[in-house]
């Protein structure tokens, strides 16, 4: 076998470089350009089995949510832990996921961000929004319905789609 020239070397080495590229970059592509909500699906897809996330650290919070008219929310399960980490925002980590339990069984609707403070501290920001304040519970919180569609939008506290607590009990 006689030398390979400078030549053919960088054409080896070019399409070897292809080939990698090829296979790592169209991955990295499609991790980047998946959607908030596909992200936060795969995050919390094994918490529709509410005794997954009990073992995560996830425990009933409160009573059941609505408006009192027409819309639900929920129950909710709050991960203390999250709660408790000065702020820190990750959306593949919600501090709460919320149930439909309506049916008897705990059905994973959407998650919430939560974040304790003040009304007068900055407004928190996740997913390109706005966090909103809660007075009651002194947090600013933001809804994420990406289990059941919600009409009146992705972000909004409450759901037409969720029925209204007194109906559960």
């Amino acid at each position: 076998m006689g030398r390979f020239s400078a030549k053919a070397v960088r054409a080896v080495a070019l399409g070897a470089a292809a080939v990698v590229a090829l296979t790592i970059v169209p991955s990295s592509v499609a991790t980047a350009d998946r959607s908030p909500v596909a992200r936060v699906r795969d995050a919390t897809r094994a918490f529709h089995d509410v005794s997954r996330a009990e073992a995560a650290g996830y425990v009933r919070f409160l009573d059941c949510m609505d408006d009192g008219v027409s819309k639900g929310m929920g129950q909710h399960y709050v991960k203390p832990e999250l709660l408790q980490d000065g702020g820190a925002l990750k959306a593949t980590q919600p501090e709460a996921l919320v149930y439909d339990e309506s049916s008897g069984r705990a059905r994973l609707v959407a998650v919430e961000y939560v974040v304790p403070g003040a009304p007068t501290d900055p407004a928190p920001h996740l997913l390109g929004r706005r966090f909103t304040y809660l007075p009651s519970l002194g947090v600013w919180k933001l809804h994420f319905w990406i289990w059941r569609d919600n009409p009146d939008g992705i972000f909004k506290d409450f759901n037409p789609r969720v029925p209204l607590c007194a109906t559960w009990m």
